[in-house]
């Protein structure tokens, strides 16, 4: 393996600031939930934080206009069950060092590690224990292998300065009664509340949407066999499945079990499935009801976004969709894997207008009561100045 450093990981003269400067370390190569969160309280911060990135080959930053001076790319190995795993621990360290070294440069007073599978942030704090550490915890233990969660969590609780965990779901999981816990919801990026267009309820179909990316458990098959039970009580209904599966063997098959049973069941004239979508805020504008039935969420940006956009959610009680929708106030909740309930849910909504325009006018206002992203990212630079 080569030890050298990736191209891109510049260590350039050290930037002038007054302001607070913040290293954020991200594993994510994909545009996950947590970046599109992450993205959305730098671009409200961005004038009184100074950010810088570490990152790995091929992330979201590509594109991006960060400068070279605030951008590192690294060499990050996730624990997982093929032979990579090998170089974990001496990436681990190597990377240490490495971002160490940049922190001293730059004169970086805070590091932020967008997930908890991260151990690049404890490593810093152990050579500095000067350094800020924050973490955020996006994922429940349900997530992970359950020892290696709790040996993360333990190890985080004693080195971090503050823990962000994002939903109330997530903070149980936790089982940390600590002063350093603190829950901030994640954010929609602003462009999202402009999306003020109301249901067009004079058309005579309700659409139905279900954006995820296409992983098992997701919910999206829970969502076929739903609809097909509904359309047998209403027929003016349509279903619009969106997402991708990042080309992964696994999704790809589970992709190709979704479309299947679209065909078996002679469905394709009321269901659709887009694979790489280009414009998500398209497809949320257009629809009447957005449905989420995961088996397990930590928070779910998918319902977020629903509210901003002021649609009706049926989602089932899976975590952290029990915090964003209020039962039969801004949409639906039904149990995990109750495809019964699920079918009786979207048969309620298809058949009275009302309810949604009902539920619709609620979403907005209880986005913008409890998931202000105005007010969140001052959660988020409350703890940064803390």
């Amino acid at each position: 393996m080569d030890w050298e450093p990736v191209a891109g990981c510049n260590i350039g003269k050290l930037e002038e600031s007054n302001l607070k400067k913040v290293l954020l370390i991200d594993n994510s190569v994909q545009e996950s939930g947590a970046y599109h969160s992450i993205q959305c309280f730098i671009n409200k911060l961005n004038s009184r934080i100074n950010f810088y990135y570490a990152v790995p080959e091929g992330c979201w930053t590509r594109g991006k206009r960060i400068a070279e001076s605030r951008l590192g790319v690294f060499r990050f190995i996730e624990l997982s069950k093929n032979w990579s795993v090998i170089w974990y621990l001496p990436r681990l360290i190597i990377n240490t060092l490495k971002i160490r070294k940049w922190i001293k440069l730059q004169a970086i007073e805070i590091v932020h590690v967008n997930d908890l599978y991260n151990m690049t942030g404890v490593c810093i704090k152990l050579l500095d224990p000067g350094i800020r550490l924050i973490y955020h915890v996006r994922l429940r233990r349900s997530s992970y292998v359950g020892p290696l969660f709790s040996f993360w969590i333990w190890v985080i609780n004693k080195l971090a300065d503050t823990i962000i965990p994002v939903s109330e779901a997530v903070e149980r999981d936790l089982v940390v009664q600590s002063d350093k816990v603190r829950r901030i919801y994640d954010a929609v990026d602003g462009s999202w509340q402009f999306l003020k267009k109301d249901c067009d309820l004079s058309k005579q179909q309700v659409s139905f949407l279900y954006v995820s990316n296409f992983i098992p458990g997701k919910g999206q098959n829970y969502g076929l066999e739903a609809f097909k039970i509904a359309r047998r009580h209403v027929l003016n209904i349509t279903l619009q499945l969106v997402g991708t599966t990042g080309d992964h063997p696994q999704n790809e098959a589970y992709l190709g079990s979704l479309k299947r049973f679209v065909r078996d069941n002679q469905l394709q004239d009321s269901v659709t499935i887009v694979d790489r979508p280009s414009a998500i805020p398209d497809y949320m504008e257009l629809c009447d009801v957005v449905l989420m039935f995961s088996e397990s969420e930590s928070f779910s940006l998918i319902c977020l976004e629903a509210l901003a956009c002021g649609r009706p959610v049926i989602a089932t009680k899976c975590g952290g969709p029990q915090e964003i929708i209020r039962h039969m106030t801004n949409g639906i909740l039904v149990e995990n894997r109750d495809i019964t309930a699920m079918a009786a849910a979207m048969v309620k909504l298809a058949s009275g207008q009302d309810l949604i325009r009902k539920f619709s006018d609620n979403a907005r206002i209880d986005f913008n009561r409890k998931f202000n992203p105005d007010v969140l990212a001052e959660e988020l630079y409350e703890v940064y100045h803390f």
